[in-house]
């Protein structure tokens, strides 16, 4: 009985040595540029650092905002995104796939963009920010919604349109509201 269990841990011990070799490696990663589901692991990915950002500017904006209205949306919009990002590590984890844990130069130039502010421009800097955002965020949910290959992302990113068009007119009426 224990030669056997020392010839499987031998064994296995040997398969993961292979499979971190580069040509294992190699051969992943052209699986990976050559599969159905890249665009919807992108899509996660991005979508990932956009919640992070967006969580990042509600705090912000619950702190640093001149209006009253302006923390209120800041912790809506923390709320919505937190969910956001309870759902993609769900996914991710069905997946296989790690969620970003920071974001890309693009996305903290956009939150020091904003960030900077005086507290006067403030508020309409974000509510601009969460406009441009949430425009951006629709198209790439109906484009995985109608386009998506994975069944799980598809669906996902269906059901969270409405929420998502449902901030964007919110947003869009009070900036309506300040001319």
């Amino acid at each position: 009985m224990k030669n056997i269990f020392i010839i499987a841990a031998l064994s296995v011990l040997l398969s993961c040595e292979n499979s971190n070799s580069p040509e294992s490696i190699q051969k992943n990663k052209q699986e990976f540029e050559q599969s159905p589901v890249k665009s919807d692991i992108a899509f996660i990915g991005e979508i990932g650092q956009g919640c992070l950002l967006e969580i990042h500017l509600a705090q912000l904006a619950q702190g640093k905002a001149l209006e009253k209205k302006y923390t209120t949306i800041g912790k809506k919009v923390e709320s919505d995104f937190i969910d956001d990002m309870e759902h993609l590590k769900t996914i991710a984890v069905k997946r296989s796939v790690n969620l970003p844990t920071s974001y890309s130069k693009a996305y903290r130039r956009t939150y020091q963009m904003v960030a900077h502010k005086h507290k006067d421009n403030f508020d309409r800097a974000y509510t601009n920010h969460l406009i441009e955002g949430y425009k951006n965020k629709i198209d790439q949910y109906q484009k995985e919604a109608t386009e998506g290959k994975d069944a799980l992302i598809r669906q996902w990113a269906s059901e969270r349109l409405p929420l998502l068009q449902r901030r964007l007119r919110e947003m869009e009426d009070i900036v309506k509201g300040l001319k």
